[in-house]
């Protein structure tokens, strides 16, 4: 497969170039599901780029948040949450006015009012919104993430029943399918001792 992630240094947003292989993690899911749900994290302060990362716009004039919808809405998701924390008020007035995009009717908005104790807060805040069903779980800053990579992690996840991370020469990317007793774990961990990696490991 030709497609994944890397990292560019001059603004810190990860970027899409070759994902090699899927790692199939346990637990598995405590049901069948046959979909899943996409939650976006984009609720960090985004203080070296200048402006939320959401709001950053691409070549095609979209914002960085309404690519990330396109995307996991082509790839078959019909929900997609989005957790907001440090510009909440700013990003979901500029995706909510007559200018935003349609695809950005989708989102279900999550406050994360406890932002600043870092990433892990937000997933908590998502996966207590959505339940127990199976989450593709993407950081508002990877981008340019192939549709059809998003839709085999997706297949390959619900298929499996499993968590599903896509690696490039060892190392774990995004975005992730999340399932199971892994959400439950998610939520009975201690916010300051969070770490997705860990859990996944």
């Amino acid at each position: 497969m030709k497609s994944g992630l890397c990292q560019n240094e001059s603004n810190r947003v990860l970027v899409s170039s070759c994902v090699r292989e899927f790692v199939t993690k346990v637990p598995r899911c405590m049901k069948n599901y046959e979909t899943c749900t996409a939650l976006i994290l984009a609720a960090g302060a985004s203080s070296r780029m200048g402006q939320p990362k959401a709001l950053l716009k691409l070549s095609s004039g979209r914002t960085l948040l309404e690519d990330q919808c396109r995307r996991v809405l082509e790839a078959g998701v019909e929900n997609i949450y989005v957790v907001v924390g440090c510009h909440a008020d700013r990003i979901v007035n500029e995706h909510t006015s007559t200018r935003a995009h349609e695809r950005t009717k989708e989102i279900i908005w999550v406050v994360n009012k406890n932002w600043e104790s870092g990433r892990f807060s937000s997933i908590q805040c998502g996966v207590k919104k959505i339940g127990d069903a199976p989450i593709l779980l993407l950081p508002i800053d990877v981008v340019d993430v192939p549709v059809d990579i998003i839709q085999q992690i997706i297949n390959e996840g619900l298929s499996s029943q499993s968590n599903i991370v896509p690696t490039f020469e060892g190392k774990g990317g995004h975005p992730v399918f999340l399932c199971g007793e892994t959400l439950k774990t998610i939520l009975e961990t201690p916010v300051e001792e969070g770490r997705l990696n860990e859990i996944l490991r």
